[in-house]
């Protein structure tokens, strides 16, 4: 949210596409109209990459038979490796 307050033009560029994607008379933004909106997906997505949370516990991983614990940001984590 701050990165939108610092570079207004971004805000502008996502609520236009905000306004897009929602049909006219409709309060809120649902799961439905979040399909078209590519550029809402993609500052979401950045957003959870740049400020994810450090792992604070170990998980089982079933595919490796161990303990995982992998941050969004992690390359091996987007490659499907590791």
């Amino acid at each position: 949210m701050a990165e939108l307050m610092r570079n207004p033009w971004l805000m502008t560029k996502l609520q236009g596409e905000v306004r897009r994607h929602t049909p006219e008379g409709q309060e809120t933004v649902e799961e439905g109209n979040i399909a078209g909106m590519v550029y809402l997906r993609a500052l979401v997505k950045e957003t959870l990459i740049k400020a994810a949370p450090p792992c604070s516990a170990p998980r089982p991983s079933p595919l490796h038979g161990g303990l995982c614990c992998r941050r969004l940001h992690d390359p091996l984590w987007h490659s499907g490796h590791g």
